[in-house]
């Protein structure tokens, strides 16, 4: 073989050599970024945030500029060619159309782009409200729905102090899709706590991250209620009667009321007499609660007994013996506001006079004895009822003449 053959056989070898190399080399690149020049018969080429013209323009890069590419996914095709490369930069892709490989295609250089892992939907559902401020002694019935698209590997409620000690916790590995907390509601004992601040979380991982998420987080407070200030302006039967038959905002529409008061201030009962039960006395919370009401209201009362059924406070629409007042009349001292006087009709212009006295009269009559309920009549007579107040409340039927009020165990 002479020289000229061998450079001949050498010129046809080292080519093929070199396809050989070229395409053996994509395994032992696909791994590691490559860099190649943009073509600079395209002019400025769009970079996109994903593999295709449907996403959008993030940059552009110019012609003849060299780029680095570390991976390539499949997309829209430009010229027949749908490889899109992906910038190292991380600023987008660009089609491969409009890369100068040589030749050849990305593919060859770099390996496909791993797909994102799905976001995680670790969240919290149908969780619980606590109230703020919480009443010492209250519970709170615990809820709320952990879930997530990863299995869930740890749920934790706790309520702390404000100097993170923890009073109730707990802590559980579902190892499964979602976790209820209401089985947590024998564990996180809201009723024992005692007076201070709080505050409740919810926290879970997932096995898509060991990072912690804050799921739910609610500051409260814990306080105990004051001690309800009881008012008393009268003490005995006799000296509640004398009290209010001298009271000058109390005054009466017929001679029976009088009497009643009269003949209980000297005997500590009322000339009514219920069979075996003998004579009545005129309840001394209801006497007191018309005291106090006198700080504000003139009042034209118009019963106590006569006429009335003897029970004992639980014949709702009637006068349970010695526990009721019918009022004829009610004037706001303050406002000079006033009552039809002698007839009170519950008309709309009467309504809210009546409303605020009898929001008064509950609160005034539980400011003396806060265990007892509050009777109202004429609930028909008007739609305008509107009572400020939460405590034990009866409301029913009655004539609509004048407003009943009466006080019951």
């Amino acid at each position: 073989m002479n020289r000229l053959t061998k450079i001949l056989i050498g010129l046809v070898i080292t080519p093929l050599a070199l396809v050989g190399a070229i395409a053996t080399s994509p395994a032992a690149q696909a791994a590691g970024p490559v860099t190649f020049p943009m073509k600079t018969a395209q002019g400025t080429v769009n970079v996109r945030s994903g593999p295709g013209t449907t996403y959008s323009v993030t940059g552009t890069v110019a012609a003849g500029s060299k780029q680095t590419f570390d991976c390539y996914k499949t997309g829209t095709a430009v010229n027949g060619d749908t490889i899109r490369g992906h910038l190292s930069n991380g600023k987008g892709y660009v089609t491969d159309s409009y890369i100068n490989e040589g030749g050849k295609f990305l593919n060859s250089y770099v390996g496909l782009c791993p797909t994102p892992a799905a976001a995680s939907t670790l969240k919290i559902a149908g969780q619980m409200t606590v109230p703020n401020p919480l009443t010492a002694g209250t519970g709170v019935a615990v809820t709320g729905t952990v879930s997530s698209n990863y299995t869930l590997k740890t749920v934790t409620a706790q309520i702390k102090n404000t100097a993170g000690t923890v009073f109730y916790g707990k802590t559980a590995n579902p190892n499964a899709l979602s976790f209820n907390l209401n089985q947590w509601d024998s564990v996180l004992l809201f009723s024992k706590l005692p007076a201070g601040s709080y505050t409740y979380t919810v926290t879970a991982t997932d096995a898509s991250s060991t990072t912690t998420k804050t799921l739910q987080t609610s500051s409260f407070s814990v306080k105990v209620p004051p001690t309800p200030v009881t008012t008393t302006l009268c003490s005995s039967a006799k000296d509640c009667a004398q009290k209010v038959l001298n009271n000058a905002n109390i005054t009466f529409s017929r001679p029976g009321p009088k009497t009643d008061l009269t003949n209980m201030a000297a005997t500590g009962t009322t000339p009514s007499v219920c069979g075996s039960l003998g004579r009545i006395a005129i309840n001394t919370t209801l006497l007191n609660t018309l005291l106090q009401l006198s700080t504000k209201y003139k009042m034209y009362i118009n019963n106590f007994n006569a006429g009335h059924d003897c029970l004992s406070g639980n014949s709702i629409g009637q006068h349970p013996r010695g526990d009721a007042v019918d009022f004829n009349g009610i004037k706001i001292i303050s406002t000079g506001q006033s009552t039809n006087w002698g007839n009170i009709t519950e008309s709309k212009a009467e309504m809210p006079i009546i409303n605020q006295f009898v929001s008064d009269f509950i609160k005034d009559t539980h400011a003396s004895a806060p265990s007892l309920k509050v009777g109202a009549g004429q609930l028909q007579c008007s739609s305008l009822w509107n009572i400020t107040v939460s405590q034990p409340f009866t409301h029913f039927n009655d004539t609509c003449t004048h407003l009943h009020m009466d006080v019951r165990p």
